[in-house]
């Protein structure tokens, strides 16, 4: 193992000379797949437009004025932004979206599989503040993972865990309480550390029934990090067996060929997620610490002794090397990432593409920011149309933004955040805080296009008349949140939006230059002051202004309302 593991581990080098000098002392004698010749019916984003998508991609939010202005008048500055937003603090969360879309694993906080009760040291805390910080834990290493730096194959293979005050406390995990709120820990209870593979919520969403044996769970971590779904495979079922018979079941999986064609490997891989409690309810706990590991029925859950895909293992920390080792696992990541980021479902990335960006996270060993910035600066990634039919149908030259882009978007606009509190009593907690566009039970995250990682696992990228709602929803409230903001604000460099102009001017000229402004940071185009885009505004702003008991703030409020709920502004 030890081996398996030094060969991926040879470089955590990222770019330029040190890249160099990483390729020179592992002897790579191979270099990256040239980047292929694109056919010349495929038209690009201007370099503004690239710029727009690779930071609502990578950050859920518009570039900055400075930033458009100055690749509008350079296009080479550009990787230099690109090397700025890899280093922001928005890009954790895009991981953390991304991760937990793949892991299945961001569920509704306050209910079942989640729903952890506020009892204990928790007893005053809310049941989503609660069930946040547990959901959000696996996704906090694989966060540190990336944003550290670290070699990628620690989200299978890190010898620690992540925790806060909260994980702490409910499955009993040590914190520094002097330290950072999520900080580099270790589970206490004999578990053998492998990253994600060791995560107690991972395999508390994942469950497992007696019956199933932790088949489920291993097909989640195939899926998630080599891309192999045993449920894809094509196999014809012996109509004859007796489902509903446990011992013929059994009796199948053993000798029946059709069986044993996925049981062979499924059920070995199944066996090392025996020591993790199978289903439960959490919120039936009744004290904290909860025992995750180590339950008296493993031996049970067992079928056979532990596996991968033929090669011996013991436990998930063998497991997650053999995972970290597997050619499938960096194929896998570059299909993931593209797909993410490019709006295109892993199975679809081309194979060509995958095994080029596979090439370059392998030989920025493993860095997944080499990944990402490989990504977004690839001419794949910047295609806005073709003029041959067929190569249109593939091109994506819009991509919508996810409900958690689109809140992180109009808070970085307008500093509004969309929230409410529920002082619902669950029987095993109040609810609290919900963040309205990113909570599927309570708030608008399905209906807006997004999952819930359970009964919807796949986001919609089209523009659904619930999504146009939650869009008008969100701009009803951030408009007249940003406004008076704004106008309460004396000094207009502290302002959000409205920094040209004063609440007391209605001059024309005055008011024109504000509104292209807006567009220029709403929408990420430079326009001309008498613009048409700008006349339909200024016709807008100027006839809010003649109702009756109306002011300039009202007329600005109606404005960036319109704005906001533009279609334009879910797409990039």
């Amino acid at each position: 193992m030890s081996d398996r593991l030094a060969a991926i581990r040879c470089a955590p080098a990222v770019g330029g000379l040190a890249l160099l000098a990483w390729a020179s002392s592992c002897d790579q004698s191979r270099d990256p797949t040239p980047q292929p010749a694109i056919p010349a019916s495929v038209e690009y984003l201007t370099p503004v437009q690239h710029l727009v998508r690779i930071s609502m991609a990578l950050r859920g939010t518009r570039p900055a004025l400075a930033e458009l202005d100055a690749v509008e008048e350079d296009p080479v500055w550009l990787p230099a932004i690109v090397e700025h937003y890899l280093d922001s603090p928005e890009l954790g969360a895009t991981i953390r979206e991304m991760h937990a879309e793949q892991l299945l694993v961001d569920v509704d906080g306050s209910i079942y599989p989640a729903g952890f009760p506020a009892v204990g040291e928790l007893a005053d805390m809310d049941v989503q503040r609660i069930n946040q910080s547990i959901v959000e834990a696996p996704l906090r290493l694989i966060e540190h993972v990336v944003t550290q730096d670290r070699p990628y194959h620690e989200v299978v293979t890190a010898d620690y865990t992540l925790a806060d005050p909260i994980t702490s406390i409910v499955f009993g995990i040590p914190h520094d309480a002097e330290g950072p709120e999520w900080q580099v820990t270790h589970y206490e209870d004999g578990r053998p550390h492998a990253g994600v593979l060791s995560d107690s919520f991972v395999f508390t969403r994942h469950s497992s029934t007696f019956s199933n044996r932790n088949r489920g769970r291993a097909n989640a971590i195939a899926r998630a990090f080599l891309c192999y779904d045993f449920l894809d495979r094509h196999v014809e079922i012996d109509s004859n067996i007796d489902l509903a018979d446990e011992e013929a079941v059994a009796h199948a999986i053993r000798e029946n060929e059709a069986c044993v064609s996925c049981h062979q490997t499924l059920d070995p891989l199944a066996s090392h997620f025996a020591e993790y409690t199978p289903i439960f309810v959490p919120s039936q706990i009744e004290e904290y610490p909860f025992r995750f590991y180590g339950h008296p029925y493993s031996r049970l859950m067992r079928v056979t002794d532990p596996a991968f895909f033929g090669t011996p293992s013991s436990n998930a920390q063998d497991l997650g090397v053999l995972v970290a080792s597997d050619p499938r696992f960096a194929l896998c990541t570059a299909r993931r990432f593209y797909g993410y980021l490019a709006q295109v479902a892993p199975e679809d990335v081309p194979l060509e593409l995958a095994s080029r960006l596979s090439d370059t996270f392998l030989l920025g060993g493993m860095n997944a920011k080499a990944l990402l910035r490989a990504i977004v600066l690839s001419d794949e990634f910047r295609v806005a149309s073709a003029t041959d039919e067929t190569e249109a149908l593939e091109a994506r030259g819009l991509l919508k933004a996810r409900p958690t882009q689109i809140a992180r978007m109009v808070q970085d606009l307008t500093g509004y955040r969309w929230t409410t509190r529920l002082p619902i009593d669950l029987g095993y907690g109040r609810v609290g805080d919900i963040d309205l566009m990113t909570d599927a039970f309570f708030g608008f995250e399905v209906l807006a296009g997004g999952t819930d990682s359970q009964s919807v696992t796949r986001p919609a990228f089209t523009m659904t008349a619930t999504a146009a709602l939650a869009l008008r929803g969100l701009a009803a409230h951030a408009a007249p949140f940003a406004v008076d903001a704004d106008f309460d604000e004396s000094d207009p460099a502290r302002r959000w939006l409205l920094s040209s102009i004063d609440e007391s001017e209605s001059d024309e000229t005055r008011v024109r230059a504000q509104l292209a402004e807006l567009s220029r940071r709403v929408h990420g185009e430079r326009v001309a002051v008498d613009d048409p885009a700008v006349d339909a505004l200024w016709s807008l702003w100027s006839g809010a202004l003649t109702e009756p008991d109306s002011s300039t703030r009202r007329a600005w409020t109606m404005t960036l309302y319109a704005m906001l709920q533009d279609i334009q502004v879910a797409y990039y």
